[in-house]
């Protein structure tokens, strides 16, 4: 009997990331999640193994290249090996022009955003390359950034969050060619909004911005999207063996415009 793939999904504990998690555990594969909150993290991993999946949580923080790689060592010596890592961690301030948002939003968010997906990748690509080739694709490993559709198209108000997004795209078509010929498959998924819970959205909400009817209709289907849309774009690439470098986009049609 074959041993459980192992998913490593940063930023766990809320919204798509738990949701991927869960579904992903009720696949079969054995899930580390991760997150700041160890306690929100301790309750997911709870969830699912009761739910008769194999999960773990792990603290990080990925705006620190030494946290990064502890949790990655961590990966190694309690599994063994690493088939996937979904790269989830994010965040964005609230919408506002472009001239008035402080330098340290822009600095923040591409701390957490870019540079803790490209610091994620380096560990889970090192990983990878000491893996044997395995299973019907000849893979090392996937690996599967969330960008969104800020990264595909431009968003008034959100131009920071929206450049850490393109770069995230860059990033994971860039690593995709590099890679292919390795055996690691990279692509990232494009959500479009979600209801997630997220709490830019929620103020935006709250305060008045806009409504969730609103939202709804800026996508061609008049709804928004769920964290199990996201969820089941990841499953379908960890699947898939023959795509790389490309962008899932679950937006419900918005940049299809």
């Amino acid at each position: 009997m074959s041993s459980p793939r192992t998913c490593l999904i940063i930023g766990a504990t809320t919204g798509i990331g738990k949701e991927t998690a869960e579904h992903l555990a009720k696949k079969g594969w054995t899930v580390i999640i991760t997150g700041r909150n160890s306690e929100k993290g301790a309750q997911v991993a709870e969830s699912i193994k009761k739910a008769g999946g194999s999960a773990s949580f792990h603290t990080v923080d990925v705006t620190s290249q030494k946290s990064i790689v502890a949790l990655h060592q961590y990966v190694l010596e309690t599994h063994g090996r690493l088939d996937a890592a979904v790269n989830n961690a994010g965040m964005s301030s609230t919408f506002q022009p472009f001239h008035t948002t402080p330098a340290e939003d822009m600095d923040l968010m591409f701390n957490i955003n870019q540079k803790g997906t490209f610091l994620c990748m380096q560990e889970q690509i090192k990983m990878m390359l000491k893996q044997e080739k395995a299973g019907e694709g000849n893979k090392r490993g996937t690996i599967i950034n969330m960008a969104s559709m800020s990264g595909l198209i431009g968003v008034p108000y959100a131009a920071p969050y929206s450049s850490t997004k393109h770069a995230i795209i860059g990033l994971t078509k860039s690593t995709a060619l590099e890679y292919a010929p390795e055996g690691i498959n990279i692509s990232a998924v494009a959500p479009g909004v979600i209801d997630s819970g997220m709490p830019v959205l929620e103020e935006s909400y709250n305060g008045g911005a806009y409504t969730k009817e609103q939202a709804a209709a800026m996508h061609p289907m008049n709804r928004l999207g769920t964290c199990l849309d996201v969820a089941k774009a990841v499953d379908f690439l960890l699947e898939n063996n023959f795509i790389t470098g490309g962008v899932i986009s679950v937006d419900g049609g918005i940049t299809a415009r």
